[in-house]
């Protein structure tokens, strides 16, 4: 899994050090009946933004629901490099807060947790 050369390496030593220093990550998702949360987490996209919008469900609920999911992938495949997790709870509860106060969503995609290939630069992440 480690680039062996250049200094590549030591930025890959340096990932797989904060890998297994990973703090734990309180998730703030609702407990659900197993069945219910892997329906949830069956939806589309489109079915998702629709039940956030009608008030059936908040962004913070879908947007916890999706991090429980990917951290547990992450403990059995070492799949991410770096999580966002505190703040994608902080921008669902942001987007909830908007929708409630205006009545409008912030756009197509309102309240929904996106996952972003490391190849992309993110301001404020490694």
């Amino acid at each position: 899994q480690l680039l062996s050369y250049g200094r590549n390496r030591q930025r890959c030593e340096e990932v797989r050090v904060r890998k297994v220093n990973k703090k734990k990550v309180a998730l703030s998702a609702p407990e659900l009946a197993p069945a219910k949360r892997d329906w949830y987490l069956g939806l589309s996209a489109t079915e998702l933004v629709q039940r956030l919008g009608s008030g059936a469900l908040s962004s913070e609920t879908i947007v916890g629901m999706y991090c429980q999911q990917a951290h547990s992938c992450d403990k059995r495949f070492n799949c991410s490099t770096q999580d966002c997790f505190s703040q994608a709870m902080e921008a669902a509860r942001a987007a909830d807060r908007h929708l409630r106060d205006t009545g409008s969503t912030l756009g197509p995609l309102h309240g929904l947790p996106v996952s972003v290939s490391e190849c992309f630069d993110i301001r404020g992440t490694d």
